[in-house]
């Protein structure tokens, strides 16, 4: 499902300041797990001089891809200390395929995609899943997913919850429709995740690529579940 323009030109903008880190090497999905943050506010000022992240979004870094896999939580206050997580069992399998990771964000709008983003925070070290009652899919071992998943790089935020059925849709996108073309407005993949319980779509991002026209650095209207 590779994104035809964004991939490269996001990548560059990642910056590494701020870490997360769990004490536990085994993690139990369903159960309550301590996240702590670090350094929560710091941004790159090569990238974005005078910026300051604000919030922080959490979620879960996959091997299979090696990107973002899904959220564990909406935006919350960028301040260091813990944060509580729970790993929904039904995400996926049990096994070391997954880190905790961050996003930090200045003052995103409210049921925005990632508008704002200012830093990616230093994940986790891989950790042992156990209780995951949920499956990898051929679309999550693809090659074609490498660098930025099921969320298509910048384009779509998807709750843990909910990737299960993200799932099912790249399932219908794959393997007639060509990846490329799930990030268009009218694919398959696109029509049915916008129907996943709490999914984010950024429709002005997916169009500005579509059309060739220059990546905006925030994004614009969303479309929530």
């Amino acid at each position: 499902m590779l994104h035809p323009v964004a991939g490269l030109i996001a990548l560059s903008a990642f910056a590494f300041a701020a870490d997360v880190s769990i004490k536990e090497g085994i993690v139990t999905a369903g159960q309550a797990v301590e996240v702590t943050v670090s350094n929560a506010n710091e941004v790159n000022e090569d990238l974005y001089p005078g910026a300051v992240a604000t919030n922080l979004k959490i979620g879960l870094f996959n091997s299979n891809y090696q990107y973002w896999m899904c959220s564990l939580t909406d935006f919350i206050p960028a301040k260091n200390g813990t944060v509580i997580v729970i790993i929904p069992p039904e995400m996926g399998p049990s096994g070391a395929y997954y880190a905790i990771s961050a996003y930090g964000l200045s003052n995103p709008p409210p049921n925005s995609v990632w508008s704002g983003f200012v830093v990616r925070h230093v994940p986790t070290q891989y950790f042992f899943l156990t209780n995951g009652t949920g499956i990898w899919t051929p679309e999550d071992i693809s090659p074609l997913l490498q660098g930025q998943g099921l969320i298509g790089l910048w384009d779509a935020d998807i709750p843990c919850s909910s990737y299960p059925c993200a799932q099912k849709c790249a399932g219908k996108q794959f393997p007639d429709e060509h990846a490329g073309d799930a990030w268009t407005l009218s694919s398959t993949y696109l029509i049915c995740l916008k129907k996943c319980d709490g999914v984010k779509i950024d429709y002005d991002r997916i169009k500005e690529t579509e059309d060739n026209k220059p990546l905006a650095t925030h994004c614009g209207s969303i479309s929530t579940q």
